[in-house]
């Protein structure tokens, strides 16, 4: 975990080894009702752990954001955030429900994990945005359609 985060404090991840980029996302165990180990929801996790899991999250993606608009993403970090928009281990739905957990820190950073994450889903599909365009489409159809209307009202007058 200390290499991960010291990598991620320099915003170079591309010398972790991926079993190390993995470590930090990888689940806790718990002991269920039948004595048999399964992996734990992030809800279960211990807070001291849970809350470093969070700001390394966080910390990802405040990289992230940072250097996106640079056009120079880091592979290893763009690899991890593929795979939580991928959300392969359904972590980002863990996420939204510690947004409701009986911490108000956890709570806290979990609420600004998922505003980061969402803005990296934005930052990710820039270029796929059909709906946005399709209402602009219609907002400047309509304003044409009102001149148009307005232009043909005033005409009308001129003539009569």
């Amino acid at each position: 975990m200390r290499e991960f985060e010291e990598s991620l404090m320099k915003q170079f991840l591309c010398g972790v080894s991926e079993r190390m980029l993995r470590k930090p996302f990888q689940s806790h165990y718990s002991i269920d009702a039948y004595v048999q180990n399964r992996i734990a929801n992030l809800n279960e996790w211990p807070t001291n752990k849970l809350l470093q899991f969070l700001s390394n999250l966080q910390l990802l993606f405040d990289i992230y954001l940072k250097q996106n608009p640079k056009r120079f993403i880091c592979a290893g970090i763009m690899n991890v955030c593929d795979a939580l928009i991928r959300n392969d281990h359904h972590l980002i739905d863990e996420i939204i429900v510690l947004a409701g957990y009986w911490n108000p820190c956890v709570q806290f950073l979990s609420s600004r994990v998922l505003a980061s994450f969402l803005q990296i889903v934005e930052w990710k599909d820039i270029d796929l945005h059909p709906l946005e365009d399709e209402i602009v489409d219609t907002h400047i159809n309509m304003e044409v359609s009102r001149s148009n209307a307005a232009a043909n009202s005033s005409a009308d007058g001129f003539l009569d």
